[in-house]
């Protein structure tokens, strides 16, 4: 009789834990809130049949403390079917330095890969976390903060199909090891809404604004946007008629260039289509180094299909091999600074594309003695220059001394650090 009772009491047991709701897990948001400000269907303009997307959000004030690096989860119902697969994790431990300049973006955006065709005018669940240590279990999501977004469209390169004609990838690899990390957002960066295919003029724009700032030189620029634009489309293609037909070939770089000397402007011009260092995989060393000493940047990066287009760099990251580079993009319908992930070679995930070539700009240190001498010995074939060198050394751009370092642009330089011209 004990032992019968006994059983029915086990039966009942365990049929009420089957059929008891789970016990509520506590909410767990991470270090700072995120908040949701909207998804984005992103149809390739190069390729319509590619469609990808972008998480848009704030991140909320929060305590932070210095040097601190937190990573960015975030899933999305996005079939609205109540089940989360793992393609809907989709972003994945995004490195974001926390700082006040995370703070200060005006929005904040990622990209993410669509591994189904998206369900249109369909609210979407999301559950986003922000937090120090990285996610390894994405099915913990339903302690994250939760929203719900209505995605929109957008057509990513619209006004940009023949910005620049090339597409053909530099061969290399990021030479940058493994390692956690994340550059601090650069602010005051514009992030100016391009017209058609002028993406690489407006990315100049964007860049020169703040390195002018930075370097007390912007009287030296016309108050306005679009007459800035406007001129550096005539610096790098010889007319500022519009439509504008796009760049091809190191127009950025030589423009740029041909636009500083004009206008007096006290920078160096670095990079382009023919420093190897530059280009490919290795862009994204000279985009990080670059920006670490305060210089800005542009890159180019090829579409789907044919064609290529400019961005401005506003910082890198790293997870492991995963590499990440914080752009301005004038043709992506944002303003501030989004999240594109790429590989050691070159090839961009998120979103999809080929890192081409990227060039920059810093403001010109004073010429000293050694430079006097390494003029001297590049002149006489003693001393191979890499690209940046020889751009900063190659001063006298008229007859027989253009396009190279020699006696000329020596003695020029003997004059600046002998302080019978302005140095630089």
């Amino acid at each position: 009789m004990k032992g019968s009772l006994l059983l029915r009491f086990s039966l009942i047991a365990a049929i009420l834990f089957l059929f008891s709701p789970p016990p509520a897990r506590s909410q767990d948001p991470g270090i700072a809130p995120v908040e949701s400000a909207g998804i984005v269907y992103m149809i390739y303009a190069s390729d319509p049949t590619l469609i990808d997307g972008t998480f848009d959000f704030h991140i909320l004030p929060f305590p932070f403390m210095p040097d601190m690096i937190g990573f960015l989860n975030v899933v999305a119902d996005l079939n609205g079917d109540g089940m989360i697969m793992p393609h809907e994790w989709i972003v994945n431990n995004v490195p974001l330095r926390l700082d006040q300049g995370i703070l200060e973006q005006p929005m904040l955006s990622a990209w993410f890969e669509m591994l189904e065709p998206p369900i249109m005018e369909r609210p979407v669940t999301v559950w986003s976390r922000l937090s120090v240590d990285q996610v390894h279990d994405f099915m913990l999501y339903p302690t994250w903060t939760i929203s719900t977004v209505i995605p929109t469209i957008g057509v990513w390169g619209a006004n940009d199909l023949d910005g620049q004609a090339e597409n053909v990838v530099p061969i290399s690899v990021s030479n940058t090891p493994p390692n956690i990390t994340a550059d601090s957002k650069r602010t005051g960066v514009p992030d100016i809404a391009q017209k058609t295919n002028e993406c690489g003029p407006t990315s100049a724009a964007n860049s020169l604004r703040w390195l002018a700032k930075e370097g007390g030189f912007s009287d030296k620029l016309p108050a306005n946007d679009d007459d800035l634009i406007k001129e550096l489309m005539k610096a790098m293609k010889g007319s500022d008629a519009r439509p504008f037909p796009g760049l091809s070939g190191d127009q950025m770089k030589e423009g740029k260039a041909k636009y500083a000397k004009e206008k007096g402007l006290p920078i160096t011009v670095k990079g382009g289509m023919n420093d190897p260092a530059a280009s490919g995989g290795k862009a994204f060393d000279f985009i990080k180094s670059e920006l670490a000493d305060k210089e800005d940047v542009e890159f180019l990066i090829g579409w789907p299909g044919k064609g290529s287009h400019w961005v401005t760099a506003l910082g890198t990251g790293q997870n492991g091999d995963r590499l990440f580079i914080e752009v301005n993009d004038p043709d992506d319908g944002k303003t501030g600074a989004v999240e594109w992930e790429l590989k050691k070679d070159g090839t961009f995930v998120k979103p999809k594309g080929k890192m081409l070539w990227a060039v920059s700009e810093s403001v010109k240190k004073p010429y000293t003695k050694p430079d006097v001498a390494k003029a001297i010995r590049a002149g006489a074939g003693l001393e191979t220059l890499s690209p940046s060198e020889r751009d900063y050394l190659d001063l006298e751009s008229d007859g027989e001394s253009a396009g190279r370092v020699d006696a000329a642009d020596a003695v020029r330089i003997a004059r600046k650090v002998a302080g019978l011209e302005p140095n630089p």
